[in-house]
């Protein structure tokens, strides 16, 4: 291997001194020796600072320490898409600007053609960049257009100008690995976790949110330690690199200089810091002559951190690459990402000590395969830990390769990672079951449904658990739900609709599995009816989170169809997200049925492989449009989301069913309409109020209401124009308008006129179990979420029941024979030849105040005591 080492003196206001010299690896005697200057050029640190300040406004969910969170406004997603043009355009300014001056300055053209003659001259090949300046540093060097003339791509470190000689760096088996993982706060750390887990040859001590004496105790230990790592949060403030240990402790590198120097001195060869803006961290580790340290050069959103650890360690530990080129590898990995995190390549960055030489991960030892035995790691994660010094757990865990084990921070569960709410009991069984410890996994469980029996997830995650505890034989099907994640940081904000909809898989999934023997007692479902997918067959369920964003459920729905294990998927809800999935489904022959998309037009989009429990748009239609005519309403004004393909469908539908029936509609809504779009950002309801009086009396106009999946502000505004109506015009609405925010509202306003048309209502169920068996399960209200999503697991396990040896394809052609039928909490599930449901279900409901409460009732119902609700139920 050849190594190119160009050395930096000086600074960008004043003029860099340059000096390229080049060797062979391990030999210090240079083959050759160039000098060159570059010209003073003070806009790249203006062109740095500006891209540098337009990537922190992306607004991905970093592990950079923030002092408070940003706000939330409705126009988010805009600026966020107007901080990403100008960021690009940030980026090519600096990336422009930067190769001008490699190119331009005279001297320094000696130098770029010696490069290319070495480059060109050696099949191995790595550059070093030796200097002391952190302007210098932090300038992208992976964008020189002279590293990029070939066609392959080499290996770039940074290093220090000044260094002592150190000692050898080599690894050897077992390596000793000491991991913090510190405050994650807004952060997964588990995948972090998991990916060490998986290591091969390692004694591992973790240290969970340890205090400051826990983490100084630890990097004294006498034996030492050859990798260090760390996750959390971090930054670089005056040249300082700081780690934040918990969620009140943090550590400043200078703090740390006694300890890490004796870390070092005891053989420490890696840092690794999977954190925000490591350079201080970096160049201060570089002084105690620690010979290799990866940081993140910029604050680095989680996924992105996930994806490049993971990565790196596939390629350094098991493919057995250099660490320079293990590097290289996690980086260009880390194009895949570049879509959804902008820039994510930049980030991954290597320094050294200048004598050091390539290190590799020691090779497996040779042992005879009949007494080959799982790995033995130091392991002792979980909670506080006692003094280091004091002894380690010794735990066995078999070898793995990271990349067949479930990957984690990919939104997809089957109980590894959490999607939702983290109570601290399903935290700690996450944990146990990301490394297959079931039975403690499964006791987590239990003690987590005991704290919140209403937790969908958790449940779920129990069923899966036991199945593999077991080794129970089983099927599996998937579930897309979306999660709702903030704009600003991608962090949940609400798992309301998620779990609404998670409660009708888990209840139909452990039904599926009540026949096997094999759920605990503190499990108390007597009361539910076995379901069962066949003799001894158990049924597991993948968990997806769609976001409820487009490319992000494309990217969940192509993980899915890359399982060859899932039989079908019950999703998508939105048809905002079915839209752009269904293709996918359709080209992998994966069967879905949604239990919330309406649209008209999916059916054709499906080809045979798209249906759906909940009626098509035209039904919700005609249902709202029937009562406004019934009721004499013949002026009415919509309020919508033109851009959706839900509301869209449910738009052409109305006005054509309403207009034939006499009904006048007053107004079109124009997208990006303040007084008449629902999505817009700056929608106003008071001003759309008042707006209607220049069309009648109040009485004289309704107002229909038909916000989206929850995919936009839609929802959000059509509460709002609740209140502001204060009672004024009668309103109907589509599904979305049942929500417990709806009810909030009411009770600040005159009494009013509202009525919602739903696909289920408890009141009205076509099967009485239902209602009553969710009431005892969850001990919590549902909707036609919940119903219409266990009816969809219902038709799933029906399609499998039918199977001897079940297959997508299968499944498929089980759900469109014509004689196929279920029994559902929303009555007879059956499929046209398009999908569409047969006999679809539809009620009229409204808010009526009973026993001092405000509920939804089905139309015209008289209000039931709580006595009569439970005589109703019996």
């Amino acid at each position: 291997m050849h190594i190119i080492v160009l050395r930096l003196r000086g600074q960008l206001s004043e003029g860099v001194q340059a000096a390229l010299e080049w060797r062979t690896e391990g030999s210090f005697q240079t083959q050759g020796t160039l000098l060159g200057t570059l010209t003073p050029n003070t806009d790249l640190t203006t062109l740095y600072a500006d891209w540098h300040g337009y990537y922190c406004n992306l607004g991905e969910a970093t592990r950079l320490e923030f002092e408070a969170a940003s706000a939330q406004s409705l126009n988010l997603r805009r600026k966020k898409q107007q901080a990403k043009q100008q960021c690009d355009a940030a980026a090519q300014q600096l990336e422009s600007r930067f190769r001008q001056w490699l190119n331009a300055s005279g001297d320094f053209q000696r130098i770029t053609r010696q490069l290319s003659e070495v480059y060109g001259a050696s099949e191995d090949i790595r550059l070093l960049i030796r200097t002391d300046n952190p302007e210098l540093q932090r300038l992208p060097w992976h964008l020189w257009d002279q590293l990029q003339r070939h066609d392959r791509q080499i290996p770039i470190s940074l290093g220090s100008l000044e260094y002592q000689q150190g000692q050898a760096s080599t690894l050897t088996s077992p390596v000793r690995v000491l991991a913090i993982l510190g405050c994650d706060r807004n952060l997964n750390l588990t995948p972090d976790l998991e990916i060490l887990n998986a290591i091969p040859h390692i004694e591992l001590t973790c240290l969970e949110q340890p205090n400051r004496h826990q983490v100084a105790q630890a990097l004294m230990h006498e034996q030492g330690w050859d990798i260090l790592f760390f996750a959390g949060h971090s930054r670089t403030e005056d040249q300082r690199g700081i780690l934040s240990i918990n969620e009140t402790d943090s550590f400043t590198s200078k703090e740390l200089h006694h300890h890490l120097r004796i870390a070092a001195a005891s053989g420490l060869k890696i840092c690794i810091f999977n954190s925000c803006d490591g350079l201080g961290l970096a160049r201060h580790l570089s002084d105690l002559k620690i010979p290799y340290v990866i940081y993140m050069r910029e604050p680095v959103p989680d996924p992105v951190a996930h994806r490049f650890f993971q990565s790196f360690i596939q390629q350094f530990s098991i493919a057995g690459r250099s660490i320079h080129h293990a590097v290289l590898a996690a980086q260009h990995d880390l194009e895949a990402l570049q879509d959804r995190f902008p820039y994510a390549t930049w980030l991954p960055t290597l320094f050294q000590q200048p004598q050091a030489t390539a290190l590799t991960w020691p090779q497996a030892p040779t042992v005879p395969n009949r007494l080959l035995k799982p790995l033995r790691l130091w392991a002792k994660c979980g909670g506080i830990l006692g003094a280091v010094a004091a002894g380690i757990l010794l735990v066995a865990q078999p070898w793995r390769n990271p990349l067949t084990h479930p990957l984690q921070g990919d939104y997809i569960s089957t109980g590894e990672e959490i999607l939702g709410s983290r109570p601290v009991h399903k935290v700690k069984a996450v944990r146990l079951l990301a490394q297959a410890k079931y039975q403690e996994g499964i006791q987590k469980l239990l003690e987590s449904w005991q704290d919140d029996g209403a937790d969908p997830e958790t449940l779920i995650y129990l069923n899966n658990a036991i199945i593999d505890a077991s080794q129970i034989k089983h099927h599996t099907i998937a579930v897309s739900v979306p999660f709702l994640h903030r704009q600003d940081n991608n962090q949940i904000s609400s798992h309301a609709l998620a779990y609404q909809l998670l409660r009708g898989i888990a209840q139909a999934q452990t039904e599926a599995n009540l026949n096997l023997g094999k759920l605990p007692k503190p499990l108390d479902v007597s009361f539910l009816k076995p379901n069962p997918v066949g003799d001894q067959i158990g049924l597991k369920v993948v968990i997806a989170d769609d976001w409820n964003v487009a490319d992000q459920a494309q990217q969940r729905a192509r993980d899915l169809v890359s399982n060859p294990r899932i039989m079908g998927v019950v999703g998508h809800y939105a048809s905002d997200m079915s839209e752009p999935t269904i293709p996918i489904y359709r080209e992998h022959q994966v069967p879905v049925i949604s239990p919330g998309s309406t649209a008209k037009d999916l059916v054709q989009m499906g080809g045979g492989y798209f249906f759906r429990t909940v009626p098509v748009t035209t039904v919700e239609a005609t249902s709202v449009a029937n009562h406004l005519i019934k009721t004499n309403q013949k002026k009415v004004m919509i309020y919508y989301n033109p851009q959706s393909p839900f509301t869209h469908s449910f738009w052409d539908d109305f006005k054509d069913i309403y207009q034939q029936a006499g009904g006048q509609i007053v107004r079109q809504v124009q997208q990006n309409d303040p007084l008449s779009d629902l999505a817009s950002p700056g929608f106003d309801p008071e001003d759309a109020i008042a707006t209607l009086a220049q069309y009648g009396n109040p009485s004289e106009i309704a107002i229909l209401l038909v916000p989206d999946g929850e995919v936009s502000p839609a929802q959000e505004n059509a509460f709002q124009l609740i209140a502001a109506n204060a009672g004024r015009h009668a309103i109907v609405g589509s599904w979305g308008i049942h929500n417990a925010k709806t009810l909030e509202v009411l009770p600040n306003v005159r009494q009013p006129s509202l009525v919602v048309s739903v696909p289920w209502h408890p009141a009205t169920s076509p099967n009485p179990d239902f209602p009553k068996h969710t009431a005892q399960l969850w001990g919590t209200s549902i909707q036609g979420q919940t119903a219409l999503t266990y009816d969809a697991t219902r038709a799933m396990i029906a399609a499998l029941r039918t199977q001897t040896q079940p297959s997508p394809t299968g499944t498929r052609n089980a759900l469109a024979d014509p004689s196929f039928s279920v029994w559902g909490a929303t009555g007879k599930i059956a499929f046209e030849k398009s999908g569409d449901r047969k006999f679809p279900p539809q009620v009229l409901i409204e808010p009526l105040q009973c026993n001092s409460k405000i509920d939804f009732v089905p139309l015209d119902n008289t209000c039931q005591t709580e006595t009569q609700k439970q005589e109703s139920f019996s």
